[in-house]
């Protein structure tokens, strides 16, 4: 036999402890001490990874440097992972291998079980680092529930012809050829070489080709030397091969503080493909039971390949490039920042390994993937707090970029945002400096009034106090106060018909009760509950009014109105589109005021002024249909004065997301209330409104959520439908009251709001707030 031919394991030195009689006991008797006192309570038990962490996991000195115990807490402990392990045979009698040892294991040579007891030990303290069983004695295996295949391929006439050579174990090409064939006819799904040396063979390099072909994983050792060579000796050097698909490893082994072992060889040339592990006094089992602490890259290989056994039992389907890329991924890097030519990509670390690597995406059940980032939901109080709590969003999954699940907790990226505008802050902050205003007469045909303010304060800002605000040059501040001006151009014809265009306003204030009855709640926030809520989708936009007068006293206003800027008071503003168009019949009966108004509602990628992005997008477009009524009765000096409305929403869904609301929403808004003037003062004006602001009255949405993918990589998703209607229904109780006083107006208010935002576990919020104006 050519002395090329061969491989043979070597550097492999053993320590055994020495063993110790106990002495007898001696002397003459003497009185008895005192018991001793009561032992403390035990301590509660571990939870997390750190109850994996048991003497006999840290006993080999090697698997808790790969961070394991948190593999094993996500439950992957290598559990349906067969790993063939190619090497001098293995004890089979020994209790670390109970249940672990496949009844396929082989003597390649004899083509039975006869002699796949070993001689050397090599073997035995390999298998054992792979796959000892967790079994409270002794010590444990890095994936302690994978399944061994024995493939004792060494040839015991070597070690006769060269004892000193060979004392661990030497092979022919032929024979590890077919060890890796038969790996392959087994199902096995890593192969561990901890073996190398000897000349470049085509006949085992084939045979890795075939066993990476058909789906395995190789790992191999780098090899020792003194010195150490610059690259791994063969068959570890195959892993540069493009044969091999990316599914060979070369291993090479660091000492206790993540040095490179003095005897390891280096990564060199196979940088890409080049892992350490420990490999420097770790403990192992040996022949009849025993232990013994050993040295070289053949025991850094196992824990390698226990590693990618764990990682494999976590995601069954992945294909073996892919475990050794994720592997190599997340390997802790050392030396030379990334990956260099003596640790390649570094120290495994199984921790790191079992988190998401790459780009995360959510598939969805149409065959679309969408973006991790970027996927969330902000829904607007009318939904309070349903679509939050909407089941199966908690367990929804998304996968990394090598298809793994993770839990995605989506429930945790729907803001069910508060209503800004119901608190006192918006009432304070948007002051306007005194419009200018002018009034010209255009003869033969009515009357010409135009009317403009900007803003006296910035929008909400770093300067404003709002969180999360970022700083704004004093230009873009300046262009906002312009963009936040407001334009009123109003033609009078004669006839009494009228023409107007708004800029910046809400259209619910030229319209309803505080447009055509001209009530107002002593301007506080309750102002906000008197108008169509519909109407206020498009607030600080255009709007273009029209009027004519009817018979019988009445009036028909046309309004169409659009918004490009969603909420422009919130600091996250969104360019979505809303156009709405409405129609609205009023008229006045003595002291009876009444409107009657229908209209529609458009949105552009939002519904009810929630908005959705990325696999929770709400759909391309949201129409609202709605009817809204209100009266106002004067009586006595006082006015009593009430308003409905009542809206239907149907969204054209989006294909491309986890949620898809069915038919058509259902909404509601209320208010009531009573103002009166003179009150404690003359000219003086005191408001008391109770409402119930916008809130779903009917609807529901289906959920087609990820919760996981099977052993072969089906991707499993559950469907269900939640309820759009909230937990809760907001009442809110306004009182205001406004007064002239030294040349300005200063006006106050409060609320309370039980339930608010429709949340029914909500504590009640209260505000009081009180602004006082002079106009210069």
């Amino acid at each position: 036999m050519r002395r090329g031919d061969t491989h043979r394991l070597r550097g492999w030195w053993w320590w055994r402890g020495n063993r110790h009689a106990a002495d007898p006991c001696s002397g003459r008797a003497a009185r008895l001490p005192p018991p001793p006192p009561p032992p403390p309570p035990p301590p509660p038990p571990a939870t997390g990874p750190a109850r994996f962490e048991t003497p006999e996991y840290f006993l080999s000195g090697g698997i808790a440097a790969l961070n394991a115990s948190a593999a094993y807490d996500r439950g992957a402990t290598g559990q349906g992972i067969t790993v063939a392990v190619v090497d001098t045979g293995i004890d089979t009698q020994n209790p670390e291998f109970a249940g672990a040892v496949s009844a396929a294991s082989i003597n390649i040579r004899t083509g039975n079980q006869t002699g796949l007891r070993e001689q050397s030990e090599h073997g035995t303290g390999i298998s054992a680092a792979i796959g000892a069983r967790r079994n409270g004695t002794g010590l444990q295996g890095v994936a302690y529930d994978s399944t061994i295949l024995a493939i004792r391929a060494d040839n015991p006439d070597f070690r006769a012809q060269s004892p000193a050579e060979c004392r661990f174990g030497c092979f022919t090409n032929a024979d590890l050829a077919a060890a890796l064939d038969y790996a392959v006819a087994q199902n096995a799904r890593i192969v561990n070489l901890s073996l190398g040396g000897g000349d470049t063979s085509a006949i085992l390099n084939a045979a890795i080709a075939r066993a990476t072909a058909a789906g395995l994983l190789v790992v191999a050792s780098a090899g020792n030397g003194t010195p150490p060579s610059a690259n791994p000796e063969q068959p570890a050097g195959f892993a540069t091969d493009p044969s091999v698909r990316g599914r060979v490893i070369a291993v090479g082994a660091v000492d206790a503080t993540n040095q490179i072992a003095a005897f390891s060889n280096r990564a060199g040339v196979a940088a890409a493909y080049f892992l350490v592990a420990p490999g420097v006094s770790i403990t192992t089992a040996t022949l009849n039971n025993g232990l013994a602490v050993v040295n070289g890259t053949s025991i850094s290989t196992p824990f390698v390949t226990g590693a990618a056994a764990v990682v494999w039992s976590a995601t069954p389907f992945l294909r073996a490039d892919q475990v050794a890329s994720i592997l190599l991924e997340s390997a802790t890097d050392l030396g030379a920042p990334g990956t260099d030519a003596v640790y390649g990509r570094g120290l495994v670390n199984l921790a790191r390994a079992l988190q998401p690597l790459g780009t995360s995406f959510i598939p969805t059940n149409t065959g679309t993937t969408l973006p991790l980032d970027g996927t969330g939901l902000r829904t607007g109080t009318a939904f309070g707090h349903a679509l939050a709590a909407a089941p199966g969003l908690r367990d929804a999954v998304f996968l990394d970029g090598f298809g793994r699940p993770f839990p995605a907790r989506l429930d945790r990226r729907v803001l069910a945002e508060p209503d800004r505008e119901s608190g006192i802050a918006d009432w304070l902050t948007p002051a306007f400096t005194a419009p200018v205003s002018a009034d010209l007469s255009l003869s033969g045909i009515g009357s010409l009034h135009l009317a403009a303010a900007v803003p006296a304060l910035d929008r909400p800002g770093p300067d404003r106090g709002w969180p999360g605000d970022t700083a704004r040059p004093a230009s873009r501040r300046l262009a906002e106060r312009a963009d936040d001006a407001t334009l009123d151009v109003r033609l009078r014809l004669s006839g009494g018909a009228e023409l107007g265009f708004l800029s910046g306003h809400d259209p619910g204030n030229a319209l309803g009760l505080t447009g055509t009855a001209g009530l107002r709640a002593a301007g506080t926030p309750a102002d906000e509950a008197l108008s169509t809520p519909y109407l206020g989708f498009a607030r600080g936009g255009s709007v273009a009014l029209g009027s004519i007068p009817l018979p019988a006293g009445l009036s028909l206003r046309l309004a169409l109105a659009q918004s490009e800027e969603g909420e422009r008071r919130s600091a996250r503003t969104s360019q979505d589109r809303v156009t709405i168009g409405v129609a609205e019949l009023s008229g006045r009966a003595g002291p009876l005021s009444l409107g009657l108004q229908m209209g529609s509602t458009t949105e552009q990628d939002r519904i009810l002024r929630s908005q959705g992005d990325g696999a929770l997008s709400l759909g391309e477009a949201a129409e609202t249909g709605f009817v809204a009524g209100h009266l106002a009765l004067e009586l006595a000096g006082l006015t009593l004065f009430g308003t409905a409305a009542f809206g239907a929403t149907r969204v054209d869904e989006s294909a491309a997301s986890l949620l898809v609301t069915g038919g058509r929403i259902g909404t509601t808004s209320l208010a009531a209330g009573v103002a009166g003037g003179d009150v404690w003062a003359g000219g003086d004006r005191l408001s008391l409104t109770i409402s119930r602001p916008l809130r779903v009255t009917s609807g529901s949405a289906r959920l087609t959520v990820p919760v996981g993918r099977s052993d072969d990589g089906e991707i499993l998703f559950r469907e269900s439908r939640t309820s759009l209607v909230p937990d809760g229904a907001e009442i809110r109780l306004d009182l205001g009251y406004g007064l002239a006083l030294a040349g300005g107006s200063l006006e106050m208010a409060g609320h309370v709001r039980v339930q608010p935002d429709h949340v029914a576990d909500a504590a009640p919020a209260y505000g009081v707030a009180a602004r006082y104006r002079v106009r210069f």
